[in-house]
């Protein structure tokens, strides 16, 4: 069976509005939208492996390098069922995916799938055990590469002679291997259009969901995957045909606009959540978009809902008309859905203005990931959210979470001179315990600049705080020759050249 029983492929339409990125990556995405390129540098934290495990992952890794056949392919599969945690382990499973053991073979190549993307160095060894002489070897790293690729472009001949196996499941995870390597499978999609036709239904959703994957060079798969669209039959199959017109994009896919928009009301919900994902994707009229995706705010389906805010979201200052119903979903009780509309409303902008009552609101929400982002969209909308003035100074000092602290201090900063009566807390937030809030707090002031007698002094000890950070040192001498020269020619006490 294909999907995550056979190779962790999960829904061939899946990753879209369903799967809605959350708390650190959305933050960073969020404070990506509004701040200075310069300001933007987080990582992602890495997944903290347990110190058992850490032994376990050596003990099984020794077993695969000195035991005997059986042995070898049990730690391979048992260092495979910890999944990411044996990322240690990586370098001695690819070396075993040339054993002279099949069954070693294959339960290494199986384990570097279940390892994931940090296996991608395992990508030349599993292409090359596409054509081992065990065939179940071959479809072990079929299915591997499909999660560690992407696979390089060498690779485009074997994975097109696997379409036509006889074996469903290797046509499947060959396509999806296919998809992975996005632009460089252009060779191959000819091949995946053909697979759209394929006897199992399962096949041809993973070869709709490989030319989504491939983007604009798979142009001439949109006929055939608007046909897909509109077979009532199977469900599965306009799903990922939905999601895959969105990945092709314009110029050729917007003729699938129209055909995307009727699917808004799909009797499935899952093409409906994919539609709804695709529709800004494809380059439909925007007033067009906007008006069917407003609509989808108000579907029974989660997901679906989730999939309209984030098209919304794409369409940027266009999706002005739909700011109300943005507005109101801040209210929803799914954390995810006012994240969300959040993130929408950010990359709307100033056009977002009419909702910054509910922003204001949302400063208070529970959640800090959708506070913070409340904060940025009352920056993107400026000036004009002066009135934010005091939630964002009070936010400036929320305990729970520097993203929303960092997220206030750039919104006063944006409102700029009629921030001013947020001053004080800007300069309470000097000495925050976060360097980037700190960093912000300064440009802040800097953006501010009035009154220039009670900012300078504080950014004068910051520039001469030889314990600061030089990032936030920096910052501040940025700051001090703005508020300087906004307070020229008046003569200002401590403005001396530092």
């Amino acid at each position: 069976m294909l999907g995550v029983e056979a190779g962790g492929f999960g829904s061939p339409a899946g990753q879209g509005a369903g799967g809605v990125m959350k708390g650190m990556l959305w933050a960073i995405l969020c404070v990506a939208a509004v701040l200075p390129a310069r300001a933007v540098a987080a990582e992602l934290p890495k997944p903290t492996i347990s110190a058992a495990d850490r032994k376990r992952v050596e003990a099984l890794t020794a077993k695969l390098k000195f035991d005997g056949p059986a042995g070898r392919a049990q730690a391979a599969a048992a260092l495979g069922r910890m999944g990411p945690s044996a990322e240690a382990a990586i370098g001695a499973l690819i070396r075993a995916v040339g054993d002279l053991d099949a069954g070693v073979r294959r339960e290494s190549a199986t384990a570097l799938g279940k390892i994931g993307r940090a296996a991608g160095a395992a990508v030349p060894a599993l292409v090359a055990a596409i054509k081992d002489a065990d065939a179940s070897v071959g479809k072990a790293a079929v299915g591997a590469l499909g999660r560690v690729g992407p696979a390089p472009s060498s690779a485009v001949g074997p994975l097109l002679e696997l379409l036509a196996d006889r074996n469903p499941y290797v046509r499947g995870s060959a396509a999806w291997s296919l998809g992975r390597m996005g632009r460089r499978a252009e060779p191959a999609v000819a091949a995946l259009v053909k697979a759209l036709g394929d006897t199992d239904r399962r096949v041809a959703a993973f070869a709709a969901a490989a030319l989504g994957l491939i983007g604009p060079p798979a142009a001439s798969g949109v006929g055939p995957l608007i046909a897909v669209l509109k077979d009532r039959k199977h469900a599965e199959l306009r799903r990922a045909a939905a999601k895959a017109l969105g990945g092709i994009g314009p110029p050729a896919a917007k003729a699938a606009a129209d055909e995307l928009i009727a699917a808004l009301k799909d009797s499935d919900a899952g093409v409906r959540e994919s539609a709804a994902w695709s529709v800004a994707r494809v380059g439909a009229e925007p007033a067009r978009a906007v008006a069917a995706l407003t609509a989808a705010l108000k579907d029974a389906g989660l997901n679906v809902r989730l999939g309209a805010i984030q098209s919304l979201e794409a369409l940027g200052p266009a999706a002005a008309p739909a700011v109300e119903p943005l507005a109101g979903m801040l209210k929803a009780k799914q954390t995810s859905v006012r994240l969300a509309a959040t993130m929408a409303l950010v990359r709307i902008g100033k056009a977002a203005a009419p909702a910054k009552g509910r922003l204001i609101e949302t400063l208070g929400d529970y959640s800090s990931k959708v506070r913070g982002c409340a904060a940025l969209a009352l920056a993107q909308i400026g000036p004009e959210a002066a009135d934010a003035t005091g939630a964002l100074a009070k936010a400036l000092k929320d305990p729970a979470d520097s993203f929303v602290r960092v997220s206030a201090a750039v919104a006063l900063g944006k409102i700029g001179a009629k921030a001013s009566p947020a001053v004080g807390a800007l300069i309470e937030a000097l000495t925050d315990s976060d360097a980037t809030v700190r960093a912000r707090a300064t440009w802040s002031l800097g953006e501010i600049a009035r009154p220039s007698e009670k900012i300078l002094p504080h950014l004068d000890r910051v520039m001469r705080d030889q314990h600061e950070t030089e990032k936030v040192r920096v910052s501040a001498y940025e700051a001090w020759k703005k508020v300087r020269r906004a307070a020229e020619p008046k003569k200002v006490e401590g403005a001396k050249e530092p």
